[in-house]
């Protein structure tokens, strides 16, 4: 039997040295369902993202404002996209690309300002690919979802925070 591996009701769930796993990728490892605890987990996770993310969008959308996301922000847009946005800003083009995407999917939706939202949905989804990000980076480094949680919370904290 090898010391590396975890037997559960006769699956095998291999890690690495060093490797620590949340119990709900150890589920989707063994094929085991998960439990009650793991779901709450993972609901509250879901929760405190999308919670945090449209928190900091609010609180950045009013400390810019719609007149900064209009002009200045859009000319930045726009000179990446023409192609004569210079240092540093035309070398950023995924996010350009992608606000790009979100404006022409506003357009044809119908939004009343499609700039101003496809600038803040982008600005949202960035952010929970963010927290998502941190809180597997969290577990990986071996701390529980309590502290990973506390973690987020205090990132969330620290960003709505005027420097």
């Amino acid at each position: 039997m090898n010391d590396d591996m975890d037997y559960v009701d006769g699956l095998s769930a291999s890690y690495e040295v060093g490797e620590m796993g949340t119990p709900f990728f150890d589920t989707l490892k063994t094929g085991q369902k998960a439990n009650k605890n793991e779901w709450l987990s993972i609901a509250l996770l879901i929760i405190l993202i999308l919670l945090a993310s449209l928190y900091i969008v609010y609180y950045q959308k009013d400390l810019l404002g719609k007149n900064y996301l209009l002009g200045r922000q859009l000319e930045r847009h726009n000179a990446v996209m023409d192609g004569t946005a210079g240092n540093p800003w035309q070398y950023r083009i995924l996010s350009k690309y992608s606000a790009e995407g979100f404006i022409q999917v506003f357009t044809y939706s119908g939004v009343g300002i499609p700039v101003y939202y496809a600038f803040l949905s982008l600005r949202v989804l960035q952010i929970i690919l963010i927290f998502l990000l941190v809180f597997v980076y969290y577990r990986k480094l071996g701390l529980g979802y309590g502290a990973a949680f506390t973690g987020l919370v205090l990132i969330v904290f620290v960003e709505e925070q005027p420097l």
